[in-house]
């Protein structure tokens, strides 16, 4: 079996060339190249692979994944190994935490998104929150957490109320039942999360929590200005 691998990858080129698709046997000529958006001052490419495996074998991510870069540094030594790797590795332990942790929530009636804007509604004073907190937690855009919203509302876990601070602004308030479903779900859901870091010793998960945090201060201190703080709903926004 042959499979056609997809790289997505950005590193700065001295001078920005056409023929980074590898197919692992032969030379692809130059017109056959992928060339995505450029991402200033780094030149952004597809890299497509070719990957031989025998019937019926599962070939795991990460060789698949070391095969790729094998044969795209062997076309462009400088291709900075350590943090295309890297970028993908989070990338995809990210994919495989979502789609457990999907999993596990749509058993009990919820996706991980709802989970999570109903602990931090849970976790917040009177036990109600602004959209925009609940946002700013989840890390998605405001039309997500409107799509979430609804979902809790629409399954009774939560009501839109208004905001005790500013009667002009909606907040989402936790409601019985789904104070019984976080009360219920919190000792599974922890041990849900232990079962990710399986494998990993007390120190392990300390370091890689250190190095995570450090990781994610970079992005935030090298984002732009304007995209750093959540941005805070004002008045315009009213119970549905």
């Amino acid at each position: 079996m042959t499979l056609l691998l997809v790289f997505p990858i950005a590193f700065r080129l001295a001078s920005p060339r056409r023929d980074l698709v590898d197919f692992s046997q032969g030379r692809a000529p130059h017109d056959t190249a992928f060339p995505g958006r450029s991402l200033h001052p780094f030149i952004s490419y597809v890299i497509i692979t070719r990957v031989t495996i025998s019937p019926g074998r599962s070939v795991p991510y990460l060789e698949l994944l070391d095969r790729g870069l094998d044969n795209v540094c062997a076309r462009h030594p400088e291709l900075p190994r350590g943090a295309v790797t890297l970028a993908r590795l989070g990338y995809h332990v990210f994919r495989l935490m979502n789609d457990r942790l999907e999993t596990f929530f749509g058993r009990h009636g919820l996706t991980s998104s709802a989970w999570t804007a109903l602990i931090v509604i849970y976790a917040s004073p009177g036990r109600a929150a602004s959209p925009s907190r609940v946002s700013a937690a989840l890390a998605q855009s405001r039309t997500h957490m409107t799509r979430v919203g609804d979902e809790l509302v629409k399954k009774g876990f939560a009501q839109r109320v208004r905001d005790v601070a500013d009667r002009r602004r909606v907040a989402l308030a936790i409601s019985p039942r789904g104070e019984r479903l976080v009360r219920k779900l919190l000792p599974i859901a922890w041990r849900e999360y232990e079962g990710m870091l399986g494998g990993f010793s007390a120190r392990d998960a300390a370091t890689l929590e250190r190095l995570l945090r450090r990781w994610i201060t970079h992005f935030e201190d090298s984002a732009p200005r304007d995209a750093r703080a959540p941005r805070i709903a004002g008045a315009g926004e009213h119970p549905r």
